[in-house]
């Protein structure tokens, strides 16, 4: 359901990833999550998080939240930046289409994250994606992908904007912090208090002490996220699409993927 504001809430529940096995034949849909609901959080895959890479085969469960449910299928969001890496590190213009990311998520990713059975479960979905400073888009398939700007208004609620860029209510739905392992590849939390992000922090008490780290979203260099009051020269209004601050596309920002999977009605 569109519209819903998640948030990276520490005490939300985490429901373990089970799924609903039909008779056979087997087909690609032959497993689904149990029903979820927008703001739940659910553990699906694994990958390393702790930065622990002398124990082999130590990787942690993934944890997700459900950012959209319809049509038996729902939009998981990684809860946690899991990763640190380039957009792409040899072309700065290249589109989602061709980019190392979207090669690195749909080959090592999600070969490596999801066992058989998780696989049966991702829907490979159809994307559109804006080219920054074209008015045209690039069509692709993914199993799995970032968010783009059109998906951060049209999945996130954002009570207002004003003159200054100044987060208000968007900034809990905005906010996640990068794994150990994240950190040690390149990413730098920021504590949110009243030293960063006064003005979040007073409208915001309980964000104070939470950490928070960029990330990338699918048009190219495009990066969103809190780190401070404002996120810098971003055009916006509710329920249309956010246009993110941008870097390098040959430097490395958070990743925090996303999967469309099917669910039980």
């Amino acid at each position: 359901t569109s519209g819903n504001e998640t948030s990276g809430d520490e005490s939300a529940d985490i429901s373990e990833s089970s799924f609903s096995e039909e008779s056979e034949p087997a087909s690609p849909m032959q497993y689904r999550l149990h029903a979820v609901n927008v703001g739940d959080v659910v553990a699906f895959g694994s990958y390393e998080q702790d930065n622990d890479t002398l124990t082999p085969g130590s990787t942690e469960d993934m944890e997700w939240i459900v950012i959209a449910e319809e049509d038996s299928r729902a939009l998981l969001l990684s809860r946690y930046i899991i990763d640190c890496i380039p957009f792409d590190s040899e072309n700065m213009s290249v589109s989602w289409e061709d980019s190392y990311m979207r090669q690195w998520l749909n080959g090592t990713f999600y070969e490596s994250v999801f066992d058989d059975t998780e696989r049966l479960a991702i829907i490979a979905t159809e994307l559109e994606t804006q080219i920054p400073g074209y008015s045209n888009t690039v069509s692709t398939t993914d199993n799995v992908f970032l968010l783009s700007g059109a998906d951060l208004g049209r999945y996130f609620e954002f009570d207002y904007w004003d003159e200054t860029y100044h987060l208000g209510e968007c900034a809990p739905a905005l906010i996640t912090s990068a794994t150990e392992f994240a950190l040690a590849n390149g990413c730098y939390n920021t504590a949110l208090n009243s030293k960063s992000a006064a003005e979040t922090v007073a409208a915001h008490p309980e964000l104070d002490g939470q950490m928070s780290e960029m990330w990338w979203v699918r048009e190219t260099g495009c990066i969103v996220g809190l780190t401070g009051d404002t996120i810098g020269s971003i055009h916006w209004q509710p329920g249309e699409p956010m246009i993110p601050i941008t870097r390098s596309a040959n430097v490395a920002m958070g990743v925090r993927p996303a999967i469309w999977v099917a669910v039980e009605n």
